[in-house]
């Protein structure tokens, strides 16, 4: 849509109610994707408006991605991401 603030604001309670997105399973507790997925929508917003705050929400969500198998999508995609910021910091 072409509106990166927008997006920050739609994406932010996916974030803020993290503890939310804990299920509860036949395995003990673990996190749903949503939280992962906000930040990743939130850091490709943040890219139009404040690199700095990107480059913080690409290094928390890789955090919890950095046990992902080599071939996630979306893990491998963040990483070229914040790659390409991280170039555009030193410009």
């Amino acid at each position: 849509m072409k509106n990166p603030q927008q997006a920050i604001t739609d994406l932010e309670p996916g974030i803020r109610y993290r503890g939310l997105s804990l299920g509860e399973g036949a395995n003990g507790t673990s996190q749903v994707p949503d939280y992962a997925l906000c930040l990743l929508g939130t850091a490709r917003a943040q890219t139009q408006t404040d690199r700095a705050a990107a480059a913080r929400s690409y290094e928390q969500m890789l955090q919890l991605w950095k046990n992902a198998d080599a071939d996630f999508i979306p893990a491998q995609e963040a990483r070229r991401e914040q790659t390409a910021l991280a170039a555009l910091g030193k410009n």
